[in-house]
């Protein structure tokens, strides 16, 4: 189920993109939110490195649609860090954090 050469998952790409939509049907589609790509990061790894200082607001949609589905909001990635560790904004972090 990989599309690119780093082994995301359209569910990566999607969750990097904050498109609701997408990750609602790639989840009912059966996606893993848990899946790695290359370096062990998540969709929600994805999310967090990608989600810019205005999106913030935009993006507790795309982590309750991952977290319902069952992603681990404390997996490590490769080099040992969290999402919440790559979400700069604190409301960001916030959201994921509080799931835990």
């Amino acid at each position: 189920s990989f599309c690119s050469d780093r082994r995301e998952a359209p569910l990566h790409d999607a969750a990097r993109r904050g498109c609701a939509p997408a990750i609602a049907l790639l989840l009912q589609h059966g996606a893993d939110p848990n899946e790695e790509d290359a370096a062990g990061n998540t969709p929600l790894h994805a999310l967090c490195q990608q989600a810019a200082p205005w999106s913030s607001r935009f993006c507790g949609r795309v982590i309750a649609l991952l977290l319902n589905a069952g992603a681990e909001p404390v997996r490590t990635n490769a080099v040992g860090l969290p999402p919440s560790r790559y979400a700069w904004d604190a409301h960001l972090r916030s959201q994921i954090v509080r799931e835990v």
